[in-house]
């Protein structure tokens, strides 16, 4: 179950984008929307709307660049070919910084943290943390740079 999806410098995205499934103050369809995953209560479904050409796509783009990368680059890539992630463009503040992706989840009843940041050219953090309570613990961290 996701708790939150998290993007930046992503194709038309720049600045940190948050997807979250908390639910947060909805009282409507509470009964038939809403689950209860350990201290969160979070939403089954959630709709993304906006104007034409406002990163609706984008934003599933990652998602599928999140779980291409989860599922296939240790097998897929060698070490020397391209990771095909498209970074911001629009802007010089954001050219030189990797692009990012993290998820909050539940499996089962145990509630984790995942996120890398990469480049065209390599992964430059990878991090996985357990949530104990209110704390989190690494599994595991790695740096890169």
């Amino acid at each position: 179950m996701i708790v939150y999806f998290k993007i930046r410098n992503y194709e038309s995205i720049k600045n940190t984008l948050t997807l979250s499934f908390l639910a947060t103050g909805i009282s409507e369809h509470s009964d038939s929307n809403v689950i209860q995953k350990g201290r969160d209560e979070l939403l089954k479904t959630v709709v993304l709307y906006g104007h034409n050409a406002s990163g609706k796509s984008n934003v599933l783009d990652a998602v599928a660049f999140f779980r291409w990368m989860i599922l296939y680059s240790a097998t897929d890539l060698q070490s020397n070919e391209e990771i095909e992630v498209e970074p911001f463009k629009l802007s010089t503040e954001t050219e030189d910084e990797p692009s990012y992706f993290e998820m909050s989840f539940y499996v089962g009843n145990i509630k984790y943290r995942y996120g890398f940041e990469t480049t065209d050219e390599k992964i430059v953090k990878e991090w996985l943390l357990e949530t104990k309570k209110v704390k989190e613990y690494p599994v595991f961290f790695k740096n890169r740079k």
